[in-house]
């Protein structure tokens, strides 16, 4: 987080007399209930991490009625965005009963 969009956001918790653990524990709680405004903000960020790492690479992020075939797209950028994988740590232990765990 940068120094100003830090000193903003903690400028409007001093105002409304809540602490930042506060707010990110309520943040929390609201994603992890499924609650639809907090993971609407989710998805705005994942759409824009998408649209920065696809502009790393030289590629412009699909526009629903904008068809372009894969044909079109500069194979070297395909390239390099696949081979960059998904950005998920291959480390990740499975969650114990999940779909990925032997039985």
């Amino acid at each position: 987080m940068d120094r100003q969009t830090h000193a903003d956001f903690k400028a409007r918790l001093v105002y409304c007399n809540v602490s930042m653990q506060e707010a990110m524990e309520e943040f929390a709680r609201l994603v992890g209930s499924g609650n639809l405004s907090a993971l609407r903000m989710l998805d705005r960020l994942v759409r824009e991490k998408l649209k920065k790492e696809l502009s790393s690479v030289g590629l412009q992020p699909y526009k629903p009625g904008h068809r372009r075939r894969l044909h079109e797209l500069d194979p070297n950028a395909l390239y390099d965005l696949i081979s960059e994988g998904s950005g998920v740590d291959d480390d990740v232990t499975p969650v114990p009963g999940g779909k990925d765990e032997a039985a």
